[in-house]
């Protein structure tokens, strides 16, 4: 259980290199066993429950079983507003009645209208549910750090350097789902250093929150360019 926990924590708040996931997905597999053995599908899926992406390959290992007590809280206000109900109504569709299920697809669909996306297809779907990120073409640019097609981006979609990154069903980060991020924001998470200059170059104001982005990027020169800067942390304490 401990080990869990620790795969947990590294998995909802560590700098996502490419194979992290990959990772934390062989040592459970190795492990698979004794898992099963030790701990039940009710406690896995409370160590677990922040985190989107990794619920899913335990329900795709059958070490958690999609459920009515889980059914349940997936139609509660905080799992909603994290579109729990939308990214996994594959797993639990038998356990939604006819109206919730209307209602979700409805507010799927209305998410994907306003989003600039390469393909809205039932196999895209399921890939971004895989990837975990947020699939808007303008965070992949910014994930990136793809400057010039960032800036023609934006001067073709009419939209301004202060705008903030459109919700997403599948983004699957605790930090990021549900909540409000600026563009600047985002390229701090990212350590996407050349748009977070360019952006601060447009006049777009260095808050004291971004040290929080920052820290997450481990972008060393994002940190100092916020130390040069002299952006001060969060209530002027280093603590969080």
């Amino acid at each position: 259980k401990m080990l869990l926990y620790l795969l947990s924590n590294i998995g909802d708040y560590h700098y996502r290199f490419p194979s992290m996931y990959t990772k934390i997905e062989q040592i459970i597999s190795n492990y698979k066993k004794e898992i099963t053995k030790g701990i039940s599908k009710t406690d896995i899926f409370k160590i677990f429950n922040k985190n989107k992406l990794m619920l899913l390959f335990l329900f795709e290992e059958d070490l958690i079983t999609p459920d009515e007590k889980i059914a349940f809280l997936f139609t509660t206000d905080e799992y909603k507003m994290n579109f729990y109900p939308h990214y996994f109504l594959k797993e639990f569709k038998s356990f939604f009645d006819e109206k919730f299920i209307k209602k979700i697809n409805s507010e799927t669909n209305k998410i994907f209208e306003h989003k600039e996306i390469s393909e809205k297809t039932p196999e895209a779907f399921e890939r971004n549910r895989k990837n975990g990120v947020n699939e808007d073409i303008l965070c992949q640019l910014i994930r990136n750090d793809s400057l010039q097609q960032f800036k023609s981006y934006l001067k073709r979609m009419h939209m301004p350097q202060s705008c903030v990154i459109k919700l997403s069903i599948f983004e699957s980060n605790p930090f990021l789902s549900a909540k409000k991020v600026s563009l600047i924001e985002y390229a701090a998470f990212y350590g996407s250093i050349e748009i977070f200059k360019y952006l601060k170059e447009n006049q777009i104001e260095l808050t004291p929150n971004l040290w929080i982005f920052a820290v997450h990027s481990q972008n060393i020169k994002l940190i100092q360019f916020l130390e040069e800067n002299d952006v001060k942390p969060p209530n002027n304490s280093f603590d969080d």
